[in-house]
């Protein structure tokens, strides 16, 4: 479940001059993971202030619940809307990438990449297709840190991360060897 409540009881204030619901905004815009719930609880919202909380939601996908305090009338429509992004993001909600998301980065471990790449494999004529829609699951990962440690057998993994979701993955290339590993004072023969 995702972690964090923000509540005009909790906040933590930087200045007096900063509001409750200038700190609300804030969070949205900067898309901030743990901002997960919307608490109006002891705020009275105006209807120019719902339309701006209404619109910086919709380019969020982390809040996940809300609970409201006094509306103004005629504030129905804008509630609804916050309420079906909200519905949305939570129906959209992964702790975790999927099993394939997984079996590709493992796929792509074994290329060569630097750091900060797209993560992307090369289209060819004879596998279009199935190459177009490994890159679209993964259009929005990059490689952020590679550990390659020759010295302690070879050791070569990948980290991936994705700042839209807030999700990262470390995926480990296999290990090779020569028959001299076997023999020298090796990581790889201390293991058998």
């Amino acid at each position: 479940m995702k972690a964090g409540v923000f509540s005009s009881k909790n906040l933590v204030n930087y200045s007096q001059t900063i509001s409750d619901y200038q700190t609300i905004i804030v969070c949205l815009e900067k898309h901030v993971p743990s901002f997960v719930h919307l608490d109006f609880s002891n705020l009275h919202l105006t209807l120019p202030q719902l339309e701006e909380i209404a619109a910086k939601i919709q380019n969020n996908n982390f809040i996940g619940n809300v609970s409201w305090g006094k509306m103004p009338n005629a504030s129905s429509e804008l509630v609804q809307k916050i309420e079906s992004k909200i519905i949305l993001n939570n129906h959209n909600y992964k702790n975790h990438p999927t099993d394939f998301v997984h079996g590709l980065f493992s796929l792509h471990a074994y290329m060569d990449s630097t750091e900060n790449d797209i993560v992307e494999f090369a289209v060819e004529k004879e596998n279009n297709e199935k190459v177009k829609t490994r890159n679209e699951q993964l259009k929005d990962w990059k490689v952020f840190k590679i550990f390659n440690k020759p010295e302690i057998g070879r050791y070569y993994a990948v980290a991936y991360v994705n700042e839209k979701v807030k999700q990262m993955v470390l995926t480990y290339r296999g290990t090779t060897f020569e028959k001299l590993d076997l023999l020298k004072n090796s990581p790889f023969k201390s293991s058998f």
